[in-house]
């Protein structure tokens, strides 16, 4: 079976704890980070976790994660199960070992980055819409 291509944008990075709260009629693309838990190579899942939070993941498409206990970067397409209503799985399209990075470092720096584009986005309408 011949695997396609999947279209992909740039996912805004999602702490574990918070994909239950997010909003989405289809799929979502984001970037998420955690510890893989469980691989199971014969399904193509594993289950990442973070501060007790745990995602499933279809690593189908990719060939490069092996190390139970390692940190990844995972960037994919995140989909409600149709079965289970509150159930999430992530299509893993593009992943990374993280191991040994300061994961509280990172948050934070995701979480500045956001307020300064929030603001810029803002200021900068404001400007566009001033008539001179």
């Amino acid at each position: 079976m011949e695997k396609k291509p999947i279209p992909m944008g740039l996912g805004k990075f999602v702490p574990l704890k918070n994909l239950p709260n997010l909003r989405f009629q289809q799929s979502i693309n984001v970037t998420v980070i955690g510890i893989i838990h469980l691989l199971d190579r014969s399904t193509d899942r594993l289950t990442l976790e973070d501060e007790g939070f745990q995602l499933h993941v279809d690593i189908s498409l990719l060939s490069n994660i092996k190390w139970l206990g390692k940190m990844y970067l995972i960037i994919g397409e995140l989909n409600k199960i149709q079965e289970q209503e509150q159930a999430l799985i992530l299509t893993a399209k593009i992943a990374r070992n993280v191991d040994g990075l300061d994961l509280e470092l990172y948050k934070k720096t995701e979480y500045q980055l956001d307020r300064f584009l929030k603001n810029n986005v803002r200021n900068n309408r404001n400007t566009n819409m001033r008539k001179y």
